[in-house]
Parts: C-alpha cells; sequence; structure tokens
C-alpha cells in the first residue's frame, strides 16, 4: 500500500508532493519537496493505502522549462528542500507552482510522466 512516482520522461526530474496529513488539520495536506527521481526510474512518495485519497503533485526538470503538474491549484512553494503543511503561507524567495490533483480508488497508486 503506497504511492508511487514513474518518471518515464527519460529527463531527471525533481517532484513536490501533497498528502493527506491530520497534523495539517482537518482535511489539512502536508506538501513536501523536493524529491529528485533519476530518468526511467519509480519511487515511493507515500507508504500508507491510497484508497479513496487525493493526491497532489508537480515535477520539473531543473533549469528548464519542462514542467509536469496542473491548474487545479496552485501554491508557493520554495527553491529549496521542503516539508511543511499546505495553508503555510509563502516566504520570501518562493515561487508559485501549478498542481495536478488525482484521487485514487486502490491501496497502491501510482502517478506517471511520460
Amino acid at each position: 500500500m503506497a504511492v508511487f512516482f514513474d518518471n518515464n520522461s527519460g529527463l531527471h526530474v525533481k517532484v513536490a508532493f501533497g498528502h493527506p496529513d491530520f497534523n495539517c488539520g482537518v482535511n489539512g495536506y502536508r506538501v513536501v519537496g523536493w524529491r529528485f527521481v533519476p530518468r526511467f526510474t519509480r519511487v515511493q512518495l507515500w507508504e500508507h493505502s491510497a484508497k479513496n485519497k487525493g493526491f497532489l503533485y508537480y515535477a520539473e526538470v531543473p533549469n528548464t522549462n519542462k514542467i509536469w503538474g496542473g491548474t487545479d491549484t496552485s501554491k508557493y512553494i520554495p527553491f529549496s528542500d521542503f516539508n511543511r503543511c499546505w495553508s503555510v503561507s509563502a516566504g520570501p524567495g518562493e515561487r508559485r507552482v501549478g498542481f495536478k490533483y488525482l484521487t485514487s480508488n486502490q491501496d497502491d497508486f501510482t502517478i506517471k510522466i511520460e
């Protein structure tokens, strides 16, 4: 039971990932970044059942305009590594990115980019 990220893009990417976390309040989310994912690699992002839960992701190739994400919701996030509740306000030097929201109906869930 887990959430996986499959990088089939042929490019090295870094990922920001949001998952449910009741320590962040009722219906709260934690967002964590940056996880480096080498090309053609599968990594585990979360170690709990994904069934009936929603997740957010944004991925990019550093120093390029190549991104994967969405317009479902946006958030200001740091350039450096972070691990915080979604509700934390933006700090200096952060940038706004678009996250894709996905819902799983299975215990195991895979987010894929190509």
